[in-house]
């Protein structure tokens, strides 16, 4: 029977306090040197976040402007999706399978919710910088789309179905005679434990602080330090503590300046 070779365990020490010191002041790495070698995780891209990232909204906007064309004239979401489609397609002839195509509706979702972030971002920052040329040619950018296909700044919330049907029954629901109340002889108001009114606890709202600036392409960073959430109504984001929407503030204003830049 053969014999398994083995291995003595290697034995680990520690350093004194002089040669600890040594590693203290020795030289500080340098990024160049700390690069991640190998291949690089491939980002995978959808049809929608394609069309959602910021590299295309300025095709995008162009299509939805239809500068040049009359003004009674209307966009055919469907093709416009048809046009994005050809272009992924093309792109991934002969390589991975191709992602799934685009549909009329789904560009017009996306052009109205991007519209309407776009028009939300330059708000923001026209806030505390007025004078700011980049957010007043966003913002007219956005108000000039949404005037040109009869969109609305913010979402309207829609009555939901049940309280339409209950508005409806109350209406032919026939009103019943009043029926007189028998009398009854008042009782002594004694007030015993088996009597008090059980009170329950009243649920306090947690706390919201908003971030100014609302866009899709930091959520993940959100999600990151937890809590967030997005308010539709006001087309914001607030967290739970000051902490984590300082931080989230950091994230959005950082945004806008890289993207300000380009």
């Amino acid at each position: 029977m053969a014999k398994t070779k083995t291995t003595k365990k290697k034995e680990y020490g520690f350093l004194t306090r002089e040669q600890a010191s040594l590693v203290w002041k020795s030289e500080k790495p340098k990024p160049e040197n700390l690069v991640k070698t190998g291949d690089k995780a491939r980002e995978k891209f959808s049809s929608t976040s394609i069309v959602s990232d910021p590299e295309m909204w300025p095709s995008l906007a162009d299509a939805l402007l239809m500068q040049g064309v009359e003004a009674k004239k209307e966009l055919d979401f469907g093709k416009l999706a048809e046009h994005f489609n050809e272009i992924i397609k093309g792109v991934t002839a002969g390589q991975l399978s191709e992602p799934r195509p685009l549909t009329g509706g789904v560009v017009r979702k996306l052009a109205l919710d991007l519209t309407r972030e776009r028009l939300a971002e330059a708000k923001a920052v026209l806030v505390t910088k007025p004078t700011d040329a980049g957010a007043q040619a966003m913002q007219k950018e956005a108000r000039d789309i949404l005037a040109k296909h009869g969109w609305e700044e913010t979402a309207v919330k829609r009555e939901k179905k049940s309280e339409e049907k209950a508005g409806k029954a109350t209406k032919t629901t026939p009103v019943a005679k009043a029926i007189e109340p028998v009398k009854s002889v008042a009782k002594p108001n004694i007030t015993t434990q088996e009597t008090l009114p059980v009170t329950k606890p009243v649920a306090t709202e947690p706390e919201r602080h908003y971030v100014k600036g609302c866009t899709p392409f930091i959520k993940d960073e959100f999600e990151k330090i937890g809590g967030g959430v997005l308010d539709t109504k006001e087309n914001a984001w607030y967290f739970p503590t000051a902490e984590k929407a300082t931080k989230a503030q950091k994230i959005l204003d950082d945004f806008y300046a890289k993207n300000r830049k380009k």
